[in-house]
């Protein structure tokens, strides 16, 4: 028997047990079996949360969150990249873990085993490819690469009739994506701003990089958030452009290439005025010391040449 069950209002109405609900925060902190509660209703890694409902009974589409978005956060996130079909959420709970986002880029079969999401996400595929028409999945940042893992495995569990079938079915929209190590055949859109540090880090790819996948960039935008003023949500198409991922990789050699340039310009700058000034500093030293050689030299001579004089003078007049 469930915990929740069983938790009536004053009217005997059954309480509608959620993390979100007012009334479950507000009842529960008076029972004294609270924290058990509040870990059976809280959402867990991994969990898929139905957060909108759609019209058109075909499409079906996933959202999965960065790591430390925050459940209300996520939810409004997967609410807001829907477009009027049911929609659900991929709940990525992980707080700030580098090293698990590390280890899923590097890896698939490892992130398989550390991120629960991958195999809820490779499920929800699973369920729903024989039953609808076509499926959406959006992810941002970790979520990418939970993404990426989800379908790595799922390449190599497939067959290729099932795959050619996802691949027909299945459109993939990331943001501030990590990673371009997806499997050939699915339609990529990789939603980037040009300043965002994150989506540096696709082109540690190498060989795994998808040139295919298209990109709609945004230019002077440095934003890693879904929200915000220049949040991936809040942008308008008009500030960006579409270009290959092959387009954007040779930009940002670029930029890398333009970086170390001027590093290295400044950095021969410092050393050229920091030469300049130790020479000038020793040029003075020279100077000074040249000086006072000389007036101590010349005293010298001066005193010998009278001591010598003398005693000529004195030599002859004897």
């Amino acid at each position: 028997m469930q915990l929740t069950q069983g938790i009536k209002e004053a009217d005997n109405d059954p309480v509608p047990v959620s993390s979100d609900n007012p009334l479950t925060r507000s009842y529960l902190p008076a029972l004294a079996n609270r924290d058990e509660l509040y870990k059976e209703i809280a959402p867990q890694d991994g969990s898929v949360e139905k957060v909108t409902s759609g019209g058109d009974s075909h499409h079906v589409s996933a959202y999965v969150n960065g790591m430390s978005s925050g459940h209300a956060s996520a939810r409004n996130a997967a609410s807001q990249v829907m477009n009027g079909e049911e929609g659900y959420l991929i709940y990525n709970k992980k707080g700030p873990d580098p090293v698990s986002s590390f280890v899923g880029h590097m890896s698939a079969g490892f992130g398989r085993r550390i991120e629960p999401s991958v195999d809820s996400l490779a499920n929800f595929v699973r369920e729903n490819l024989t039953s609808v028409d076509n499926i959406t999945l959006h992810a941002h940042s970790q979520g990418c690469i939970i993404l990426s893992n989800a379908l790595i495995n799922l390449r190599k569990e497939m067959s290729e009739t099932e795959w050619k079938t996802l691949c027909s079915k299945v459109e993939i929209h990331l943001y501030g994506t990590p990673t371009y190590n997806y499997p050939e055949g699915v339609n990529i859109i990789s939603h980037e701003h040009e300043g965002d540090k994150v989506t540096w880090l696709t082109i540690l790819g190498g060989f795994k990089r998808r040139d295919s996948i298209k990109v709609i960039l945004t230019p002077n935008s440095k934003e890693h958030r879904m929200f915000g003023d220049e949040g991936y949500l809040n942008l308008t198409e008009n500030k960006s452009e579409i270009i290959t991922t092959q387009v954007k990789n040779q930009r940002l050699i670029q930029q890398f290439a333009n970086t170390i340039k001027a590093g290295c310009k400044s950095a021969y700058s410092a050393t050229k005025e920091k030469s300049i000034k130790a020479y000038k500093e020793v040029e003075k030293f020279c100077d000074r010391a040249y000086a006072k050689t000389k007036n101590v030299c010349l005293s010298a001579a001066k005193q010998f040449s009278s001591r010598t004089k003398e005693y000529f003078n004195n030599f002859f007049n004897h």
